[in-house]
């Protein structure tokens, strides 16, 4: 059972993986993920194979907290479309925001429709902010592949670069350019980075 930040429910891991008799399981976390891969891997380290850790981060500073209390001000304050306008910033690289402007507008109306509601998404800002795994991330036994981008402004290096150095069997690679969401900007960079991490005897490029 792992208690996850923000949320009323506790997450299980049961014995035998919902039935697939899965005993041990590689597992790649982004984001928000990563703070949840962070701790399944914690408290179930028996259990976990290799691990990626991707644009995540060990638990809020003082950058960190006024990234997620801008966003949450902006919501609240401005609504659900200015978020969703402003989203890419700090997400996407700037010269790719400018060069696929023309896809965001198009997908605004589905986003708006698909947006989980405000109350959902301050509870995800507020579980960003609870995330704090500095005292058990020494418990982590898994082989663990650090991924993170120079030019991230959501989770910038320096989280990735404590969280290196945190987990005792962690090895960080940090690439130059693709912002947070970069599996969506560079995907054969980060598949590549991660495929090459995952398998068995394999490197990091």
């Amino acid at each position: 059972m792992t208690q996850l930040p923000g949320f009323p429910c506790p997450a299980f891991l049961p014995p035998d993986s919902q039935g697939l008799q899965i005993q041990r399981a590689h597992i790649v976390g982004h984001s928000l993920g990563g703070a949840v891969a962070q701790a399944i891997a914690s408290d179930h380290s028996d259990r976990v194979g290799r691990l990626v850790v991707y644009a995540s981060w060990a638990g809020p500073d003082a950058y960190f907290a006024r990234v997620m209390r801008m966003r949450r001000d902006m919501l609240l304050g401005l609504g659900i479309e200015t978020f969703l306008r402003t989203g890419p910033i700090g997400i996407y690289p700037p010269d790719w925001i400018a060069q696929h402007d023309a896809d965001f507008e198009r997908s605004m109306e589905a986003s708006v429709a698909s947006f989980p509601g405000t109350d959902k998404m301050v509870r995800r800002m507020d579980a960003c902010l609870a995330h704090d795994r500095r005292a058990t991330l020494p418990h982590i036994a898994a082989a663990t592949l650090v991924l993170g981008l120079q030019d991230d402004m959501s989770t910038p290096a320096h989280c990735s670069q404590e969280l290196a150095a945190t987990i005792p069997n962690a090895r960080l690679s940090l690439l130059p350019y693709g912002g947070h969401n970069a599996h969506l900007v560079v995907p054969d960079q980060i598949v590549s980075t991660m495929l090459n991490f995952l398998s068995v005897g394999g490197g990091i490029q």
